[in-house]
């Protein structure tokens, strides 16, 4: 009888084990993917050792693109950098933008990928050049819809190499 006891309990504990190994492997299963979004400014697509530059060193994001998904198979929004970047913040066509020039802004209405992250549970952040919108509340990063941001707010302060405003 006592051996039946041993392996009764014996049994309970290696299906509750069994159980929680399956809950965790089955919440892992269903976590949403992490996504990192890098948009380097002003880069063709073969000046990357990952697209076959052989000068150009970028061991960093060599790796990460052996890791990841690449999608290569797409076209820039525009020829110059703000309209570019509203298209991929919105997924607008930047034909349909209401200006296609530098000085175009997002407009507060516009919804962003960020703001679709979010509601989808992601934190969000952006690193660098935002260059889309400059009105602190209404169409900043934070306002649409980028948890935490640290860098340039206009195109023209991101053009300096070593700006002194952003370290000390």
């Amino acid at each position: 009888m006592m051996l039946i006891n041993k392996l009764i309990k014996g049994s309970v504990l290696s299906l509750s084990l069994l159980s929680l190994i399956a809950s965790t492997a089955e919440a892992a299963e269903t976590s949403p993917p992490n996504i990192v979004f890098i948009l380097a400014d002003d880069l063709g697509y073969g000046q990357l050792g990952a697209t076959g530059h052989t000068i150009i060193k970028t061991p960093n994001l060599d790796e990460l693109a052996a890791k990841g998904i690449n999608f290569s198979q797409a076209y820039s929004g525009s020829t110059v950098c703000s309209p570019s970047r509203i298209s991929l913040l919105t997924g607008r066509d930047s034909r349909l933008l209401y200006a296609n020039n530098n000085a175009i802004s997002i407009r507060n209405s516009d919804v962003t990928l960020a703001q679709v992250l979010q509601q989808g549970g992601y934190k969000t952040a952006l690193f660098g050049k935002y260059g889309v919108g400059s009105k602190v509340g209404v169409n900043d990063p934070l306002t649409m819809g980028f948890d935490y941001w640290y860098g340039f707010m206009h195109n023209i302060d991101a053009h300096r190499r070593y700006p002194e405003y952003l370290y000390s």
